[in-house]
């Protein structure tokens, strides 16, 4: 969740949250087990438990809520990796080339990497959907037309993941589509 220019507060059944203004959290409760977890990717947070526990969570952090109530100590997360290439929307033309390669900047004590390509920016049905890649670069190939994007995150050796990259675009198209006597053939915007 996100909060704009107003503080938020959420409730799991053993702890409360209180959100800092212009934040960008993740509060997750498995009922099953009676644990939470509290992440911040932008702002911050405080995290009361019934315990009596406080922490206050920071931009790149996390903690857990264990049974109980007791709150674990802060546990750093990776940043989000810049995108280079290809830079974003670029285009590419089927039968020109037949992959791509899409790569990322490394982040420091990030072991792995998670990527995902779609044709929907809200990343539902994605044709890639990949954790713990060493390197970071990938190449994909080019199976039809269309508007696709992607993005990638960082985990560190815990296993934590950072938060997303921006989301990057590149359209894939046919040389038939550019021709000017084509008739107008876009691509499905898919989000």
């Amino acid at each position: 969740l996100s909060t704009a220019q107003m503080k938020g507060r959420i409730t799991t059944p053993e702890a409360e949250a209180t959100l800092e203004e212009r934040s960008e959290v993740v509060v997750a409760y498995d009922q099953e087990a009676g644990t939470g977890s509290f992440t911040s990717f932008r702002g911050g947070l405080k995290v009361a438990s019934e315990d009596g526990s406080v922490r206050t969570v920071g931009e790149l952090e996390k903690i857990v809520q264990t049974e109980g109530g007791s709150l674990s100590e802060i546990m750093s997360l990776p940043d989000a990796p810049t995108l280079q290439r290809p830079v974003d929307n670029l285009e590419f033309l089927l039968g020109s080339t037949d992959a791509i390669e899409l790569s990322w900047e490394q982040i420091k004590n990030a072991s792995s990497y998670a990527l995902q390509v779609s044709q929907s920016r809200f990343f539902v049905d994605n044709i890639i959907d990949v954790e713990g890649r060493k390197k970071t670069s990938a190449k994909i190939g080019l199976r039809g037309e269309g508007v696709f994007v992607w993005r990638v995150a960082a985990h560190n050796s815990d296993g934590e993941r950072g938060p997303w990259s921006t989301i990057h675009r590149f359209r894939v198209g046919s040389a038939e589509s550019e021709s000017p006597d084509a008739q107008n053939t876009s691509p499905n915007q898919g989000g």
